[in-house]
């Protein structure tokens, strides 16, 4: 097996198909829906799955790094438990706040708490000690939520159970507010506030009601506007300022554009001058409408999403959205929809890059910023890896380990990587030239080419072989991926084929491989174990037997690099015990197959761009064999 690892690549979606949707009879959407035009993207991620099952992933939000976007995080609500906190591969980083049961999700910038400005998140919760909505400050450091809610809750309604929020930052006063809504149609209006200690408290400005069930909400930070979606009525629009009275206006009714029962999340995504769009969930036909931001809210064009390497969304509650180019895989924004069904896992998020929604129909503006006094856009390393991501995510080895990760890359991602091994034994010198072809052929499978190009043993300064070692196709199949407490999962098959030229490279016989992948990311560290099973092929005149392995490794990511170690062993394979190495030795197996076995390895990599990765490492094994290791790893897809 050959050594590797990269960051999550990166699938490109192919540009948005323009056409009639196919939901239309299913949903029960009205007939003018063959008016509409429907965009259909495809997701170019997801996020791990909620920890619950059921009904439980609700609504997202998407926090900007103010200066280095890579670390920008989404935030989606377990509606049984917390608000969980992932990065921009879609991996928990987070739960914070377990048992509050947060429903809404909103994020609010440069909010002045103890005289400095930071960013918050605020959700509406309905957990037993927890009924109201709580406020979290983002550490732009760390990438963590800090619970600063003064009293722990801040209650709404006179202790009754909220449903639906969002924030607003007034533009004529500079003063934050959060709405909050009931699932009997009421709404009100609180100013946020400063609470002395690090902590945040509200006072009520603002109550009002409309006529049943409502959810969804959204705010205009620059044209002061409320809006409001009634589920089985439409999209009301109010003035956000806490003296705009009830005053109200439909911009959306149920039956029109598709619109379907339930109407949902809704998000707004900003341009400058004002203009961008007002997107809302069409719960009951699994799709989105777009309206203009400005004016009177007119509708542009419907969003469908189909399925690709990642399943397509279904039943879908919250929505969010950002202009703000975020990394390489959203250079021109994001697009998050909860996903009301992802079986066979429990619910999560799909993350769709605004670039495949836009098209040549709507607007690409990332100037636009969410921040007071607005600002260029936040570093984007369109050639860096994400800070803080996995550095693991193919569920194949990865230089300079040969343990295997239960993570994999995007359907479509091809990668190449070039190896170097020099290994000095008690009398023999080996090198070896290691070349691997991965390709992510599915959402959950991915294949593996592994050929030797050139193995060279030596004794001293006489060459006894030479030429084309053995050629390695191996498979690994995700069958669950991490969430929450539990470990990935995924498992491998190889088969190693006896092309090596010389029985001195090669033992002539064909092997096979199982073998059960574990990996878990537990604070800065991904572990993973690897244990497996080897049916050995015997070579004319040696007594073999079937060989049982293990492999152990940690890594940790510090910006561009990774430190990784590794533990690997197995038991003989020569049922005389038989050691390669000794004096006289004829190498009739390959080198790892014979004797029993313990390697330790230690390395580096060094990632020069979101491409292309180096790598070195250093292994010791029982036998005082002593190898070097350096290698390359390029993305070509």
């Amino acid at each position: 097996m050959l050594p590797f690892t990269l960051p999550r690549l990166l699938a490109l979606s192919p540009a948005p198909t323009i056409g009639p949707g196919p939901r239309d009879a299913a949903a029960g959407a009205s007939a003018d829906r063959s008016a509409t035009t429907v965009v259909r993207p495809e997701a170019r991620g997801e996020t791990d799955p909620v920890p619950h099952k059921g009904d439980a992933a609700d609504t997202p939000a998407i926090w900007v790094h103010p200066t280095d976007a890579g670390k920008s995080l989404v935030l989606g609500t377990d509606k049984k438990g917390a608000l969980i906190v992932y990065d921009l591969d879609g991996r928990e980083r987070q739960r914070a706040s377990d048992g509050s049961r947060p429903n809404d999700v909103d994020v609010l910038y440069d909010f002045v708490l103890g005289g400095q400005r930071c960013d918050l998140a605020l959700a509406g919760c309905r957990g037993p000690d927890a009924m109201g909505v709580k406020v979290w400050r983002v550490d732009p450091d760390q990438g963590l939520l800090t619970d600063v809610t003064a009293g722990g809750i801040i209650p709404v309604f006179g202790g009754e159970t909220p449903y639906g929020s969002c924030v607003y930052r007034s533009p004529r006063s500079g003063d934050s507010f959060f709405f909050v809504t009931t699932m009997k149609g009421q709404v009100e209006q609180y100013r946020l506030e400063d609470a002395g200690g690090g902590k945040v408290s509200a006072a009520r400005v603002r109550g009002f009601s409309v006529g049943s069930i409502c959810e969804g909400c959204v705010a205009d930070p620059e044209l002061g506007t409320y809006y409001l979606s009634e589920e089985r009525v439409g999209i009301w629009k109010f003035g956000a300022e806490p003296d705009a009275g009830d005053q109200r206006a439909l911009v959306a009714k149920v039956g029109e554009h598709g619109l379907t029962a339930d109407v949902e999340g809704l998000t707004l995504y900003c341009a400058t001058g004002g203009k961008g769009y007002l997107i809302a969930s069409s719960q009951g036909s699994s799709t989105f409408n777009v309206y203009t931001r400005e004016g009177d809210n007119r509708y542009v064009l419907t969003i469908d999403p189909r399925p690709g390497g990642i399943d397509d969304v279904d039943h879908t509650d919250g929505v969010a959205v950002t202009n703000r180019p975020l990394s390489s895989r959203f250079p021109q924004g994001l697009f998050v929809a909860q996903d009301g069904r992802n079986r066979p896992l429990n619910q999560n998020f799909k993350l769709y890059g605004w670039e495949d929604i836009a098209g040549q129909r709507l607007l690409a503006d990332t100037d636009w910023s969410p921040r007071i006094g607005g600002g260029p856009a936040p570093a984007v390393a369109m050639e860096s890896p994400p800070a803080g991501g996995d550095p693991s995510p193919w569920a194949v080895e990865a230089q300079p380990l040969e343990v295997e990760t239960a993570r994999v890359a995007p359907p479509g991602a091809v990668r190449l990587e070039v190896g170097f091994e020099l290994q000095g034994g008690t009398r023999q010198v080996e090198n070896r030239v290691p070349i691997a072809l991965d390709y992510a052929a599915f959402r959950r499978v991915t294949f593996r080419l592994e050929p030797i190009l050139y193995s060279r043993v030596a004794e001293g300064s006489r060459r006894l072989a030479d030429g084309f070692g053995d050629l390695e196709l191996g498979a690994t199949v995700l069958a669950w991926p991490a969430s929450g407490r539990n470990p990935g999962v995924a498992l491998g098959a190889e088969v190693k084929l006896p092309t090596a030229t010389s029985r001195l490279i090669g033992s002539g016989r064909a092997d096979y491989t199982g073998d059960l992948i574990l990996s878990k990311r537990v604070a800065t560290l991904d572990l993973h174990l690897n244990l497996g099973y080897t049916l050995v092929g015997s070579p004319p005149g040696l007594h073999t037997r079937n060989v049982t392995w293990y492999a152990v490794a940690v890594e940790r990511r510090f910006a561009r690099y990774d430190l990784v170690a590794e533990l690997r062993g197995h038991t003989a394979a020569l049922t005389d015990g038989s050691d390669p190495d000794a004096a006289g030795a004829t190498r009739p197996l390959a080198a790892e197959l014979a004797g029993e076995r313990r390697v330790a390895t230690l390395g580096v990599r060094y990632h020069l761009m979101a491409r292309t990765m180096i790598s070195l490492g250093l292994s010791y094994d029982d036998d005082h064999a002593l190898q070097v290791h350096p290698g390359l790893g390029v993305r070509l897809r």
